[in-house]
């Protein structure tokens, strides 16, 4: 992929793979009640190249979520892709537990399936067909059992308090071979933009993210491990509506050839209980 095409698909794998868009519960686990919520992306280098939508329930004391990315136009000239995941777990007093995990990628020829299951005592990976390679080096038990899937930790991040933040500290994931972690932390005061604005939000929030590769990748060159961006990654959350769930409004990468963006486009759904 030429390298300013690459940054936007590191920006957008860290929507889909590490954060997505996820909804906070009204009710805590094990009350009546529940939410539905549909949150549409849409994402930028200069001309629209891709589109992602995320979906997210969660009744009682258990969560479901699955999300969808597809690029097109130049994008998906270099960089073709139909990503869909798709995970469920347990809603407890001491937060989101991962359950199952999975990904795959439909445009790709070989469309290899990714699962992974939390059992307790182990994370149990799968992929059809196999890879030739878990990565130099790959995951170890340990470092499996410490992180939990992406769409875990976005649920984490949704059931921040009120009177805290989702920049908090470095979350570890793990997605069935590759095991990363993104550390958040605070970066000034921003307003609410137009877009934003439009959309029902409040409470904005500017974060940067670092992103560091872990286990399960192939090894890099230190050209290579720059992906071409400028300097972190920064990332906006905002609550939906004056006091409902938190949500990512964007994405935004700084390259050496102008600035790629994915941006929250439209809200739909039932974010609170009924």
């Amino acid at each position: 992929m030429p390298m300013r095409l690459r940054p936007l698909a590191v920006s957008a794998g860290l929507i889909l793979t590490s954060f997505l868009a996820a909804p906070s519960l009204a009710q805590g686990p094990g009350e009546p009640g529940g939410m539905h919520l549909t949150l549409d992306y849409d994402g930028r280098l200069y001309l629209k190249v891709l589109e992602m939508r995320v979906q997210q329930d969660a009744t009682g004391e258990a969560f479901t979520s699955s999300a969808r990315l597809t690029t097109y136009g130049v994008l998906a000239l270099f960089r073709k892709l139909d990503m869909r995941a798709e995970g469920r777990g347990r809603l407890t007093e001491g937060g989101a537990m991962p359950g199952t995990f999975g990904h795959t990628n439909a445009a790709n020829s070989k469309a290899r399936r990714v699962s992974a299951t939390w059992t307790g005592g182990d994370v149990v990976s799968t992929s059809a067909p196999q890879y030739p390679s878990m990565g130099d080096p790959p995951a170890s038990r340990a470092q499996k059992l410490e992180a939990a899937d992406p769409l875990t930790q976005a649920m984490r991040l949704a059931l921040t308090r009120a009177d805290g933040t989702p920049c908090r500290g470095t979350l570890k994931f793990y997605d069935g071979k590759q095991r990363y972690d993104a550390a958040l932390s605070p970066d000034g005061k921003r307003e609410l933009e137009g877009r934003e604005k439009r959309l029902g939000l409040s409470a904005p929030i500017k974060c940067r993210l670092a992103y560091r590769e872990v286990a399960g990748f192939k090894k890099k060159s230190e050209a290579e491990q720059g992906e071409g961006l400028k300097k972190a990654v920064s990332i906006g959350f905002a609550r939906i509506g004056s006091a409902g769930p938190w949500a990512i409004s964007y994405v935004r990468a700084d390259t050496q050839f102008g600035q790629a963006e994915i941006v929250l486009a439209k809200v739909t759904g039932r974010p609170d209980r009924p």
